[in-house]
């Protein structure tokens, strides 16, 4: 990304045709205020192909990629930057090389980010980003986790991110961000980097190295599942995943666990934790929360300790509309508040849905996942919350998931949805789908589970006596 003051450049609005042709323009606050409104981008909605597409983050005045889609006509490339003479100039490059194969977007990076399609770029070049060294201009800076963090969700499998900067400090911004990344390999210029073509040199690095300055170089590279695998699992992270300059040791590689071995682990390591926060969302048919049907469960949200206390808000609908229900469950009794006059009252067993029974150790979630789920498969590598998580799906036995939906699921197999933390192994979220209740609104339990091993005061309400 050339680094250089654009005031002084002479330059004019592209004609109407031009500006068709390789020119979106398009101003921050609409980005900021009305996202909705721009285009998902990928080569398909920019070009109307499926070649494979490239991004300059910073493109300034376009030589460096202009170059590049000269020489690889079927590769399309996309650069975006702020500098509006700059991209002006872009756009009066790319037309007078009359090539099809490039666009420039005037814009702010970090409101393009969110309108790239996953998965749709093969590489993003980061060239001279400014270095903003001075406190005060830093928080102009794009190198942060939330730029990573797009980026990787950007790129394809094995796809890169390359680097390139006369400024130390930037390749330890991006070194910081990326060092502990398990999503990310990085590839040092000494190691496997080639020396640049001249061609593709920008007027600003040829000036810079004619002043005799040192770039630095490096590439990160978006990994494969198996590599990420690789990496947590079998104990080559030494190796493998260990920063530039890392001694090597020898280590004996453990066999990658299954989708089925990694269900029991994940299992197991939840059901390990003393307590947690949870959150459950009901839709499709109706779940009744009692016998008699008149209450259906819409949510419930609350705390788990081990052994058997769970506390939380029940959320039920009736004919008169919603109603929220105060329940703690501890050692095998139940109490609940009346809907109409608040006051706790002791329920008698299998009245009233028990969120007690999800955690059971013999029959709850982190049982089944350890022995029910079936025909287990790893469905990716997927950011929750910015952090890495497993997404593994499978199905359940309908029996085994009556006893704990206090029967409103299980009518058939249900699929099961599960992403839990690669560090941790952690369930983080588990998603239930019953088509077999209703094909056309299958009962679904989304849960969601936070907050591992939390301080929870758990006691008998007062002034109840069972």
């Amino acid at each position: 990304m050339p680094r250089g003051r654009y005031v002084r450049l002479k330059t004019r609005l592209p004609d109407a045709a031009t500006a068709a042709r390789y020119l979106l323009y398009w101003q921050s606050t609409d980005l900021y205020h009305h996202a909705e409104d721009f285009p998902q981008l990928d080569s398909i909605s920019l070009f109307g192909n499926q070649h494979p597409l490239e991004l300059e983050v910073g493109c300034g005045t376009g030589e460096f990629l202009c170059t590049l889609a000269a020489r690889t006509p079927q590769t399309n490339y996309v650069g975006v930057d702020l500098a509006r003479k700059a991209v002006f100039l872009a756009v009066d490059n790319a037309a007078r090389l009359g090539l099809t194969n490039i666009m420039f977007i005037k814009a702010d990076i970090m409101l393009v980010l969110p309108l790239l399609v996953p998965e749709s770029l093969q590489s993003v070049y980061l060239h001279f980003p400014a270095p903003h060294i001075q406190a005060r201009h830093r928080r102009r800076g794009i190198l942060s986790q939330r730029f990573v963090d797009g980026i990787y969700r950007a790129l394809v499998i094995n796809g890169r991110l390359s680097i390139m900067t006369d400024q130390p400090a930037v390749v330890c911004q991006i070194g910081n961000l990326t060092r502990d990344d398990r999503r990310f390999e990085t590839v040092r210029e000494e190691e496997a980097m080639p020396e640049m073509d001249a061609a593709l040199k920008s007027k600003y690095q040829q000036m810079w190295e004619r002043k005799g300055r040192a770039f630095e170089r490096l590439e990160v590279y978006k990994r494969s599942l198996l590599a990420l695998l690789l990496c947590v699992v079998t104990g080559l992270a030494l190796v493998a995943c260990s920063t530039p300059g890392a001694s090597e040791q020898t280590v004996v590689p453990t066999a990658t666990p299954t989708p089925r071995e990694l269900s029991q682990q994940v299992g197991a390591a939840t059901l390990a934790v003393q307590s947690m926060h949870f959150g459950i969302e009901v839709s499709g048919a109706p779940v009744p929360a009692e016998p008699s049907g008149f209450f259906a469960l819409v949510s419930m949200e609350g705390d788990m300790q081990r052994p058997d206390g769970v506390m939380a808000t029940v959320k039920v609908k009736s004919i008169t509309g919603v109603a929220e229900v105060r329940v703690v469950s501890l050692a095998g009794q139940q109490y609940v508040t009346n809907p109409i006059t608040r006051q706790w009252m002791c329920v008698p067993p299998g009245v009233a849905f028990d969120p007690a029974i999800l955690f059971d150790p013999q029959v709850g979630m982190e049982q089944l996942l350890q022995t029910d789920i079936e025909d287990v498969t790893l469905v990716g590598i997927e950011d929750l919350d910015g952090r890495p998580h497993y997404h593994l799906r499978g199905t359940v036995p309908g029996e085994r998931l009556q006893a704990i939906s206090y029967g409103t699921l299980g009518a058939g197999a249900v699929t099961a949805d599960l992403w839990a933390e690669m560090d941790t192994l952690r369930a983080t979220r588990v998603v239930l789908v019953d088509t077999s209740t209703d094909a056309n609104r299958p009962s679904t339990w989304s849960m969601q589970f936070s907050e591992y091993d939390k301080d929870v005061d758990l006691r008998v309400p007062p002034g109840v006596d069972c």
